[in-house]
């Protein structure tokens, strides 16, 4: 399939049929509940270019959430990342139950919180300046899906 066929795909998936338009925070919302941040360097043409139209075409005192545009302007604004929307919107990730995962990795994160045995690696130094009592847990999978604790 070729990327103007992938674009309207996904701009089909998401058409107000009222309008012929295409809600842009929709499509980041599904995007982020794989995992995928919108702040992942992949995106970054993507939302560069939702930024500057944006700030030309979007009504003040709204985000890009609130963008609605048609199909040749959602073309010229993700062309160079739809195969990555493309990837998030048929769910074709490392870990497709994303939500799920996560709410997993919670509830071990959440189990294991008040566990204070044990020190801090001194052997390294950037964490020997740190208390034991400070507990985090990040994520990242080989697709960039991400979450942090």
């Amino acid at each position: 399939m070729d990327n103007s066929s992938l674009e309207e795909s996904v701009f089909n998936m998401f058409k107000n049929p009222e309008n012929n338009l295409v809600n842009i925070g929709q499509i980041l919302t599904v995007i982020e509940r794989t995992g995928v941040r919108r702040t992942d360097p992949r995106l970054a043409e993507m939302v560069d270019k939702l930024s500057k139209y944006h700030k030309k075409h979007g009504a003040e005192n709204t985000t890009l959430d609130n963008l609605n545009v048609d199909l040749s302007t959602f073309k010229e604004l993700v062309d160079a990342n739809i195969v990555l929307i493309s990837q998030t919107m048929q769910n074709k990730m490392i870990i497709p139950e994303w939500p799920a995962f996560c709410q997993m990795v919670k509830d071990i994160f959440n189990r294991c919180k008040s566990n204070n045995s044990g020190e801090v690696a001194t052997y390294i130094p950037q964490l020997a300046r740190y208390s034991k009592d400070h507990w985090a847990m990040s994520v990242c999978t080989v697709d960039g899906q991400r979450m942090s604790l």
